[in-house]
């Protein structure tokens, strides 16, 4: 839910109109999630989601990729400073309640650089990606690619707060839902423990090249959650068991979330044909 929101704020900003609808793009996101099960994780999440904005929208190719980076972008941010924050407690330089302690301080840094240097942040990743689009621009098939991305400039200051504030709900509720798994498994993994481990995790699924991020994942939180003093058995029925509930959730709020989106279609077509008779 807080990826839709963050997604459909920056790709109807940079389209300058509401280009879908939240119910759709959270049906987008679910669907390449179920997708990237199937294929690297990153050609599912960046590809679909960039194609499924193009095929059902319209949407120029690189403003719809652009919109997809962007998002990603924010998942970037956010992981990279809770990453500073409990990074000297991994290193057995502060306890856990003191690295939770920075987590907060590193936010409000964050927030605060965020805030006050918007334009040049917004200045650079445009430069950025203006110089990857450039050497796709040679390809001949993309000669027009680097011209049509959208300036960065017309995600303003309020909507980038928006964007922070929505990926900090996103990080609680990845957090909040490892806490739920070890509750309904009944699994001895301390809380704590799963908050400190998350900006490790999140670091090691982006650098995942497999389908939906399938054992490297896994491999990461198993080591987090055995360096934290979990027993091995515990830990590898924790890791397994919340992939398995994941891919079941993610099915059935797909399922759900199609079945919304064609009963209001088909909403939509009775009232035109009412208002046509």
């Amino acid at each position: 839910m807080c990826v839709a929101l963050r997604w459909g704020s920056i790709s109807n900003a940079l389209g300058g109109e509401r280009l879908a609808t939240w119910h759709e793009y959270y049906f987008y996101f679910v669907g390449c999630q179920l997708v990237s099960l199937a294929v690297p994780k990153d050609l599912a999440d960046l590809g679909g989601r960039t194609i499924w904005l193009r095929q059902a929208h319209k949407v120029p190719i690189a403003r719809a990729g652009t919109s997809v980076v962007i998002d990603r972008l924010c998942d970037l941010f956010i992981t990279l400073i809770f990453l500073v924050a409990v990074a000297p407690h991994w290193l057995g330089l502060v306890s856990a309640p003191t690295a939770v302690l920075l987590m907060g301080c590193w936010t409000l840094v964050g927030f605060l650089v965020l805030y006050f240097r918007h334009g040049v942040i917004l200045h650079r990743v445009e430069q950025l990606a203006r110089w990857g689009t450039g050497l796709l621009a040679r390809l001949p098939t993309q000669a027009r690619l680097a011209s049509e991305i959208p300036s960065l400039q017309l995600i303003d200051r309020g909507l980038s707060v928006r964007l922070f504030v929505l990926s900090l709900c996103k990080f609680a509720c990845v957090v909040g839902s490892l806490v739920l798994f070890s509750l309904a498994l009944r699994v001895p993994v301390p809380a704590e423990l799963l908050l400190l481990g998350a900006p490790v995790a999140q670091v090691t699924y982006l650098f995942a090249f497999t389908p939906g991020g399938l054992g490297i994942f896994e491999l990461g939180w198993f080591a987090i959650l055995t360096f934290g003093g979990v027993a091995a058995g515990v830990a590898a029925v924790f890791v397994v068991s919340q992939r398995l509930i994941t891919i079941l959730w993610l099915g059935v709020l797909f399922v759900l979330s199609q079945s919304y989106l064609t009963l209001a279609a088909t909403r939509v077509a009775m009232q035109t044909e009412r208002s046509r008779g």
